[in-house]
């Protein structure tokens, strides 16, 4: 990921699990090779395709991919599908959690390790921390983060403008 960009807003005290989670938010991010990812979140979000679930779109410069979160197929538009087309991605063995629990058992049973899981569940953590503090401080927030000691340059925020002045 190149830098993420977000807004939130939690006007209508949403609880999940708990915690009070944003109304409505935008977070936009770009990888280094150009790839951009727009994200829609909260209770009232208009999807015009028919259907139910999160739609998600992957925005390339030659196409985009989208699916839904329980729909065994993806929509590719691109070159080679200049129309869209539906495609049914590879299925696994087993699906959700009970896959990372086979892989557990399997790295239990053959006694080598795999970090796969958690260096991604780490990544993706960082990612909803960067979209967060980019909605707080109201700026760009820029990977890698930073090693800086500056409260917000250890987030790779290099410059945020808050009430009109520099951070």
């Amino acid at each position: 990921m190149d830098y993420i960009l977000a807004t939130c807003e939690s006007s209508s005290k949403t609880y999940r699990d708990g915690m009070q989670v944003e109304t409505t938010a935008i977070t936009y991010g770009q990888t280094r090779s150009g790839v951009r990812i727009v994200l829609h979140s909260g209770d009232k979000v208009l999807i015009t395709r028919p259907g139910s679930g999160h739609l998600i779109r992957i925005v390339g410069s030659q196409g985009f991919i989208e699916f839904r979160k329980g729909d065994d197929y993806h929509t590719i538009l691109n070159a080679e599908h200049p129309m869209g087309s539906d495609i049914t991605p590879s299925s696994l063995k087993y699906d959700g959690h009970r896959k990372f629990l086979e892989d557990l058992a399997d790295m239990i049973e053959s006694g080598k390790t795999s970090y796969v899981i958690p260096d991604t569940s780490l990544s993706a953590l960082e990612l909803v921390e960067a979209a967060y503090l980019s909605s707080r401080y109201q700026c760009k927030v820029s990977f890698p983060f930073s090693d800086s000691k500056s409260p917000l340059r250890q987030f790779g925020i290099l410059e945020c403008h808050m009430m009109g002045k520099a951070a």
